[in-house]
């Protein structure tokens, strides 16, 4: 019993922390639009977030092997410390390696002159070049380092205190851009400031690890390059899901910026920030529930895992499709206080964005199991069919549509890697003997009342206050038929979870 509240402390000490962060973020994305566009303009501010999509692109080359290292670590940390210390010391050699791999290849982009082909930015209108070598150079130094030495913590339970310091992190990084923006710097002077916060953070980081675990430090005097090759090759898949995963959402923004100009990409980007925020406070929620559901499959206990998606179902889809049906009537208005009415509202934009992170979160119950077995290759496949239609549509698109047009093709992306195929691989691994049913049809209904609540709210005279307390009451109403088909233990789990929250 004392080992079980163990968990459950460390499960809400974790999600409390993953709360702040969440907030933190958020406060982050909120604040700093309007204080961007207000003293850098749309174009400098459009620059800036395609510059850090790219830098973002960049480091997700070594994202996957982070990962594989990080758990490898993790599953020898309480049977062969020397192990797993030589699992460390590997890892670092090849992070330094794959550092200077990125580098180098910004360096051949700059030498060969497809700077605008590449990134998206003209380095004669902004000449970013320098601001983006001391971030790639601030990585190679650090970064990938960290990324490996950070997830130590883990192996100790102490996940919250990883997320901890990473907020430590995201206060400093607000400040400096808040500065820069107010003193309207130039980009090259934000890039600078953000690689020394991120370069004096992570200083702290690697001492609190070294005082936290000294029996692993130093930390490169154990391992060697052909281990660390042979993990680098095993994490490939990793690595490949990574970067196309990362690619489908700072790609999109490179794509913007190509061929409508970067003076769209805060359009798109701000409105996507209000669409996303939503689902990422969903994870909350499901999140914590990842140990559980990989546990079940060990164990094969399928049924219980169809209770915990079934539970998902009923809590997040409440938290996301609730909040977009209230906020509809009243979001161009509190965007154009939020963007000063520097930039312009979107509908379109909106309601496909929007319907495709209802659907998203409908088929993330599904992905959750996939990646806590490590099913790569469904992972993978999912990915792939994801950036294909993101990329192949979204081009087609753009051109026809416009802006819009990247949303409907992200919808429509969705559609299929978010829902079919999920639950096609979902229950290829779970054989429960169910098929698609009542419980699932409620699930998909709130997606779909959601589309017909966005379409009559666009195309009719209907008042929109009126319309919004009809589809809220139908959304209760399917709300409160998920709850009365959960299983009974279920339902009290959830009424002593509320107790313990209070």
């Amino acid at each position: 019993m004392g080992s079980s509240k163990s968990v459950e402390k460390r499960t809400l000490e974790s999600t409390i922390a993953g709360f702040i962060l969440f907030v933190l973020t958020f406060a982050q994305s909120i604040i700093l639009v309007p204080v961007f566009l207000k003293f850098w303009g749309t174009e400098k501010y459009g620059v800036w977030i395609t510059l850090y999509a790219f830098v973002s692109l960049m480091r997700t080359l070594d994202l996957g092997h982070q990962n594989y290292v990080g758990n490898e670590f993790n599953k020898l940390f309480h049977t062969d410390k020397a192990a797993a210390k030589k699992v460390i010391g590997s890892g670092i050699r090849i992070a330094y390696m794959l550092g200077f791999l990125e580098l180098l290849t910004y360096l051949v982009i700059l030498l060969f002159g497809i700077h605008r082909q590449v990134t998206g930015i003209d380095l004669k209108a902004f000449p970013v070049a320098p601001g983006l070598l001391a971030m790639l150079i601030l990585w190679l130094l650090v970064g990938s380092v960290g990324g490996i030495l950070v997830r130590m913590i883990m192996a100790m339970g102490k996940y919250s205190r990883s997320i901890y310091l990473n907020m430590i992190s995201k206060v400093f990084e607000i400040m400096a851009m808040l500065a820069c923006a107010y003193y309207n710097t130039s980009i090259n002077i934000l890039c600078y400031s953000l690689a020394v916060v991120y370069f004096l953070y992570t200083l702290y980081v690697f001492y609190d690890i070294r005082k936290l675990m000294p029996e692993f430090y130093p930390w490169l005097q154990s391992g060697s390059w052909r281990q660390g090759f042979a993990a680098l090759s095993k994490s490939m898949v990793l690595t490949i899901n990574n970067f196309i995963e990362q690619f489908n959402n700072m790609g999109l923004i490179l794509l913007i910026s190509k061929m409508l100009g970067p003076l769209l990409v805060p359009v798109f980007t701000t409105i996507r920030t209000i669409s996303n925020t939503v689902v990422q406070a969903t994870s909350l929620v499901l999140t914590p529930l990842s140990p559980e559901i990989t546990r079940y499959y060990a164990t094969n206990d399928h049924h219980k895992i169809n209770k915990v998606v079934e539970t998902n179902w009923f809590v997040s889809g409440l938290l996301v499709n609730l909040p977009f049906i209230i906020l509809t009537p009243f979001v161009g208005y509190l965007y154009a206080i939020w963007t000063k009415s520097k930039l312009p509202f979107d509908p379109l934009l909106f309601f496909s964005l929007t319907l495709s992170v209802s659907v998203i979160n409908f088929g993330r119950s599904y992905l959750t199991l996939l990646t806590g077995i490590n099913a790569l290759k469904s992972l993978l496949l999912v990915t792939a069919c994801r950036f294909v239609l993101f990329f192949g549509i979204g081009y087609v698109c753009i051109q026809w549509l416009g802006l819009p047009g990247i949303g409907l093709a992200i919808l429509f992306a969705e559609i299929i890697s978010s829902v079919i195929l999920p639950y096609l691989l979902y229950h290829k691994k779970i054989d429960t003997g169910s098929t698609f049913g009542t419980v699932q049809i409620m699930a998909l209904s709130q997606t779909g009342l959601l589309a017909l609540y966005f379409l009559l709210y666009r195309q009719t005279t209907i008042n929109p206050i009126l319309l919004l307390f009809i589809f809220t009451a139908a959304i209760l109403a399917i709300g409160t038929g998920q709850w009365i088909m959960l299983d009974a233990e279920v339902k009290e789990r959830l009424l002593k979870l509320i107790k313990i929250r209070k």
